[in-house]
Order: C-alpha cells, then structure tokens, then sequence
C-alpha cells in the first residue's frame, strides 16, 4: 500500500486505469455488436445467388464408417447447359477462401458460356451455414457429392481444385473414377509435398489470432472504408460483397478443421495413389523452383500422372489475374 500522502495519487491512478478498462470493454462490446448488425444486414443486402442445400448427403453415403452433421447446410451457385455428353466443371476453392462463388465470379463468367458450371461452398464459406461434419476428406467429399446428387449432377465432372483442394479432387477421382473425368490443380501441390509446405504451429497462431479483430468488428470497420483491402483485385469481383463475407468467414471454425486434418488428409491422399484421369497442372514459378526438396516430390507427382504442367507467376490466383488464359485451357480438356 502507498503511504498515506501519496494515497490521493495512487486513487487518482486507479480510478483512471479502471476507466480505461471500461472503455476498453464498452469498445469490444460495441464492436461485437456491430459485427452481429453486420452479419444481420448482410443477409438482406447480399442474398444467396444460388441455392442453399440442406443436408445433402450422397444416397451412397456409409453412415457405419463417417459421421454426418445434421443441420449442415452447403450453398451452390450453377450456370450454364451440358452439350451432349460434355462433364460439367466443378470448381472446387481452397480452405481460406472466403467466398469460391465469388471468387470464382470471372473464370465461372467466361466458363459458363461454353459448359455446365458448379461451384460449391463447403461449411464455413460464402452463404454456407457454419454446422459441418469432421473435416476428414471423406467428409468433404459427402458435401461435395452430395450437393452434386442433390442437384442431379450424376454425369462425370471435370474437376478446378485450388490450392488444398486438389486433396479433395484426387481422393474423389481415386474413390469415384466414374464420376471424375479430369483435374486441373491451381497451385495445388502433390499430396506427399504438403510435408514441406505445412506451418505448424505459425498456421495456428495466425487462424486464431484472425478471431478477436473478426468478432468485435474490426475488420468491419475497416471493410467500410477500405473494402478493397478484403477483396481479390478483379473489378468483376464484387468487391463490398467479398468484403462482407471476408468479414463473417475469415478463418471460420470449418476453416480451421480442415486446417488442423490438412496432414492427415494429405496422407489419405497419398495412399489412395495416383488418379487415373487427365490432369493439367498450374504450378506458381516461385514456389516450384524455390525449395528442392518441394521441387522435387511436386514434379515426381507430377510425371507420374502425367500431368502436362504449366508454370505462372502467381498460379493460385489466375483465375482472377488472368481468368481467359485459364478458361481457354481448361476448356480445351474437354474438347
């Protein structure tokens, strides 16, 4: 305790630390409360601009072996017709992307025009409820075959995998040969290189660091003034509406699942082998030649399909920078 004459002090300083305290607390209540208006208003300023499923579970799906969360519900945004018996392409987002329907706003733009479209949302992204089943990829899978029956999408698809999903498309080309007639991977490394590529523990302390200044409505407030900042650089992407769902989804607790079983996955991967459909590769020029012993298992996976590999500067992101090239390629899959 102070002594007596220095007793006022000592009040004064307390009474000012409590209040700022106070206002700290005032301040994230606030923000949280603004955060929850947001997500609110969202709803009626962003509607879905596809259908909202619930609980699509494949009519094959082995309930003795996976686990099912009821009350999981997947958005599906779909666009144009099938010609004769030409796949439908189904493009597939990676697990950090907020929003794939709105990400892949201007490759499914030039797509849908020549082929039959399907972009699913799996739980946790864009207008997707956030009740999701374990993340394992046969998990996965049941949301993405799933939306697909639900749909009666029963054709073959070629299939766009971005990033980690290129997991999901070899475990669905090795599972269902039948109903994959092709991959194309945007800077999805082989199964076996995500042991180079994993963070460890920096991925888990960014995903969770992404939560209080999601929550108490920081990233909101600056979405209002910079939304820019949230947003793929395309002026086709809408970029206030990508900022919102930046907002809501950004490191969800999905996101974090599938995070967290990325290397289980991976090996789920590897061990199904070697998918036998035609594939094309994009691989990022950086990353492909900046370490070895990633170069090496990459380009291993890649001759051992038989992948016709293509190297971009920026590969995970041309279907925003450069979404004509891209289309023109994967089309000419399916000619």
């Amino acid at each position: 305790m102070p002594k007596p004459e220095h007793m006022e002090g000592y009040k004064r300083k307390l009474r000012w630390q409590s209040i700022a305290v106070l206002a700290f607390m005032f301040v994230l209540f606030a923000g949280a409360g603004f955060q929850r208006f947001m997500l609110w208003n969202d709803g009626d300023k962003y509607p879905p601009p596809g259908y909202i499923l619930e609980d699509p579970v494949p009519f094959d799906f082995d309930y003795g072996e996976n686990e099912y969360a009821s009350g999981t519900s997947i958005h599906v945004l779909t666009a144009g017709e099938r010609t004769g018996t030409q796949p439908a392409i189904l493009l597939l987002g990676g697990w950090r992307e907020a929003s794939p329907v709105l990400d892949y706003g201007p490759l499914s733009a030039i797509l849908r025009e020549h082929a039959r479209v399907i972009i699913p949302e799996l739980p946790g992204r864009g207008w997707s409820g956030g009740t999701y089943s374990g993340r394992t990829l046969d998990n996965m899978l049941a949301d993405i075959r799933g939306t697909l029956h639900h749909l009666g999408e029963t054709g073959p698809c070629l299939i766009v995998a971005h990033t980690t999903a290129g997991l999901e498309a070899v475990h669905f080309a090795n599972e269902y040969p039948g109903e994959v007639s092709g991959i194309v991977f945007l800077d999805a490394p082989a199964p076996a290189a995500y042991s180079y590529r994993l963070g460890g523990i920096q991925d888990y302390i960014k995903g969770y660091s992404y939560q209080v200044p999601k929550h108490t409505g920081i990233f909101r407030v600056i979405s209002l003034f910079a939304p820019e900042l949230f947003a793929p650089d395309n002026p086709e992407v809408n970029t206030a509406a990508y900022a919102a769902m930046y907002c809501k989804n950004v490191m969800s607790p999905a996101m974090l699942a599938e995070r967290r079983n990325l290397s289980e996955n991976a090996k789920t991967a590897y061990m199904g082998g070697i998918p036998a459909v035609p594939v094309k590769s994009f691989v990022d020029t950086k990353s492909y030649n900046a370490n070895p012993e990633l170069n090496r298992v990459w380009s291993e996976f890649n001759n051992a399909i038989g992948a016709e590999v293509i190297a971009a500067d920026g590969a995970a992101s041309l279907h925003i920078t450069n979404p004509k090239m891209l289309a023109d390629e994967i089309l000419k899959m399916m000619s």
